[in-house]
Protein backbone atom coordinates (compact mmCIF):
# COMPACT_ATOMS: atom_id res chain seq x y z
CA UNK A 1 0.00 0.00 0.00
CA UNK A 2 1.95 2.87 -1.29
CA UNK A 3 1.19 6.35 0.70
CA UNK A 4 3.29 9.40 1.40
CA UNK A 5 5.20 10.13 4.30
CA UNK A 6 3.35 13.10 5.32
CA UNK A 7 0.22 11.21 5.36
CA UNK A 8 2.05 8.87 7.76
CA UNK A 9 2.94 11.91 9.85
CA UNK A 10 -0.80 13.27 9.67
CA UNK A 11 -2.71 10.25 9.50
CA UNK A 12 -1.01 7.28 11.53
CA UNK A 13 -3.39 5.69 13.84
CA UNK A 14 -5.53 5.48 10.36
CA UNK A 15 -2.90 3.61 8.68
CA UNK A 16 -1.64 1.59 11.74
CA UNK A 17 -5.04 0.49 12.00
CA UNK A 18 -5.74 0.01 7.99
CA UNK A 19 -3.04 -2.21 8.22
CA UNK A 20 -3.62 -4.61 11.26
CA UNK A 21 -7.62 -4.66 10.45
CA UNK A 22 -7.54 -4.94 6.33
CA UNK A 23 -7.63 -8.72 6.63
CA UNK A 24 -10.66 -8.99 9.24
CA UNK A 25 -12.51 -6.07 8.17
CA UNK A 26 -11.81 -5.44 4.37
CA UNK A 27 -15.08 -3.89 3.64
CA UNK A 28 -13.91 -0.70 6.71
CA UNK A 29 -10.14 -1.07 5.36
CA UNK A 30 -11.33 -0.01 1.85
CA UNK A 31 -13.25 2.83 2.99
CA UNK A 32 -10.26 3.98 4.90
CA UNK A 33 -7.99 3.65 1.68
CA UNK A 34 -10.40 5.88 -0.38
CA UNK A 35 -10.38 8.31 2.29
CA UNK A 36 -6.62 7.85 3.02
CA UNK A 37 -6.17 8.30 -1.09
CA UNK A 38 -8.65 11.27 -1.39
CA UNK A 39 -6.38 12.95 1.15
CA UNK A 40 -3.37 12.43 -0.68
CA UNK A 41 -4.58 13.83 -3.74
CA UNK A 42 -5.65 16.99 -2.14
CA UNK A 43 -2.34 17.68 -0.04
CA UNK A 44 -0.46 17.39 -3.49
CA UNK A 45 -0.90 21.34 -3.74
CA UNK A 46 -0.80 21.97 -0.13
CA UNK A 47 2.37 23.61 1.36
CA UNK A 48 4.02 20.53 3.34
CA UNK A 49 5.80 20.90 6.40
CA UNK A 50 3.74 23.60 7.29
CA UNK A 51 0.71 21.83 6.63
CA UNK A 52 1.72 19.40 9.36
CA UNK A 53 2.93 22.13 11.90
CA UNK A 54 -1.03 23.19 11.14
CA UNK A 55 -2.24 20.00 12.06
CA UNK A 56 0.03 19.39 15.10
CA UNK A 57 -1.59 23.19 16.14
CA UNK A 58 -5.02 21.43 15.81
CA UNK A 59 -4.21 18.22 17.57
CA UNK A 60 -3.19 20.64 20.74
CA UNK A 61 0.71 20.32 20.11
CA UNK A 62 1.27 24.24 20.06
CA UNK A 63 4.26 25.16 17.47
CA UNK A 64 5.27 27.81 14.91
CA UNK A 65 3.92 27.82 11.73
CA UNK A 66 7.08 28.78 10.21
CA UNK A 67 9.49 25.99 8.22
CA UNK A 68 13.10 26.56 6.63
CA UNK A 69 11.69 25.66 3.27
CA UNK A 70 8.54 26.86 3.46
CA UNK A 71 7.29 30.71 3.99
CA UNK A 72 4.63 31.12 6.38
CA UNK A 73 2.31 33.12 3.87
CA UNK A 74 2.15 30.03 1.65
CA UNK A 75 0.40 28.55 4.60
CA UNK A 76 -3.18 29.87 3.12
CA UNK A 77 -6.73 30.03 4.34
CA UNK A 78 -7.47 27.59 1.85
CA UNK A 79 -4.07 25.38 3.36
CA UNK A 80 -5.91 25.40 6.57
CA UNK A 81 -9.58 24.63 5.55
CA UNK A 82 -7.94 21.65 4.12
CA UNK A 83 -6.53 20.23 7.15
CA UNK A 84 -9.32 21.44 9.34
CA UNK A 85 -11.25 18.99 7.28
CA UNK A 86 -9.20 16.22 6.73
CA UNK A 87 -8.73 15.96 11.11
CA UNK A 88 -12.54 16.71 11.14
CA UNK A 89 -13.19 13.38 8.41
CA UNK A 90 -10.53 11.42 10.27
CA UNK A 91 -11.49 11.99 13.45
CA UNK A 92 -14.80 10.69 12.70
CA UNK A 93 -13.22 7.52 10.77
CA UNK A 94 -10.39 6.76 13.94
CA UNK A 95 -13.87 7.08 16.24
CA UNK A 96 -15.68 4.62 13.44
CA UNK A 97 -13.14 2.08 13.13
CA UNK A 98 -12.51 1.70 17.02
CA UNK A 99 -15.98 0.41 17.40
CA UNK A 100 -14.89 -2.40 15.51
CA UNK A 101 -12.79 -4.23 17.45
Amino acid sequence: MPRKKSQQNLFQKLYSRLYADYKRYPKEAELVQAALGTFGFTEVGLPYPLTAKYHMNLCGLKTCLTARNRKGEELTPYAESCMRQMKLFTDALETWVAHLS
